[in-house]
């Protein structure tokens, strides 16, 4: 029976160095971080990091252009003093 490179007992993989023929034990800690690694990296090349303000929406949500005729809301913000809450909310319903 072949023997196999990883073994079950001690839950490590046994490789030959290439370059010296020494031999190198690859840990499952060893994988799980290389992994978390290359999970970061490519998180980082999807979705580089922005600084200040980010949309909470996908980006792409902003070129769907606005129905014909569309006009936007004019209503004046609702500052806290002033008017009612209630009010200032039914304009966005």
């Amino acid at each position: 029976m072949p023997t196999s490179p990883l073994s079950l007992k001690t839950g490590s993989a046994r490789k030959k160095n290439e370059a010296n023929g020494s031999e190198i034990v690859i840990t499952p800690q060893d994988i799980k971080g290389l992994i978390a690694q290359g999970i970061k990296e490519y998180q980082a090349a999807v979705n580089p990091p922005m600084l200040g303000y980010r949309n909470p929406y996908p980006t792409h949500y902003d070129l769907v252009p606005f129905p014909k005729g569309y006009r936007k809301p004019n209503f004046e913000k609702f500052n806290g003093i002033n008017g009612s809450p209630h009010e200032h909310l039914a304009h966005f319903y």
